[in-house]
């Protein structure tokens, strides 16, 4: 798990030798917990990195970093630990056209107030501007650790939730 973020750094730092392959971008984000993850917060926010490196005109490499935040619910004037953490993922951007993608991504989420590490997934759509550096996109993610989320009915569940996205391009 040591190995994700020095592959992360390299892809970064390699960027300036063919940066026409390369997509870079920082953003910020807006999360919404679904299902059980709800009982634990109403809301998150966040911000990350994302390096891609295009394989073909429609294919893209992708992996992304980013920090978020998910504040604890308030229960009979009890305010629920708020949840932070660091997911860390790679997969692969298909562009439908030359604005238009979806992504699939799957790595690990860094729990930054236990050190617990859980795996994650992602997938989602969205939508890159050809004539402004701005990229928007939707996606569902999961962390599967069942700490990060909350029981249920004696059962623990994953951490789910929706997050809204909107970045900034560095590189096209």
């Amino acid at each position: 798990m040591k190995i994700l973020p020095f592959l992360f750094l390299l892809g970064i730092s390699s960027a300036g030798l063919k940066a026409q392959q390369f997509q870079l971008d920082a953003a910020a984000e807006f999360n919404l917990p679904t299902g059980n993850a709800s009982n634990r917060s109403a809301l998150g926010f966040g911000a990350g990195l994302n390096l891609g490196y295009s394989l073909s005109n429609r294919l893209a490499l992708s992996s992304s970093i980013a920090y978020n935040y998910f504040v604890g619910k308030k229960f009979m004037g009890y305010r629920m630990q708020g949840l932070s953490a660091f997911p860390l993922k790679v997969g692969l951007r298909y562009y439908t056209s030359t604005d238009f993608y979806f992504e699939g991504l799957g790595g690990v989420a860094m729990q930054s107030n236990t050190g617990n590490s859980s795996g994650a997934w992602s997938f989602g759509m969205g939508t890159r501007s050809t004539k402004q550096p701005l990229n928007f996109s939707i996606r569902y993610e999961s962390w599967l650790d069942p700490n990060f989320g909350l029981a249920s009915f004696g059962q623990k569940t994953a951490f789910d939730f929706i997050a809204l996205r909107l970045a900034y391009q560095f590189l096209k």
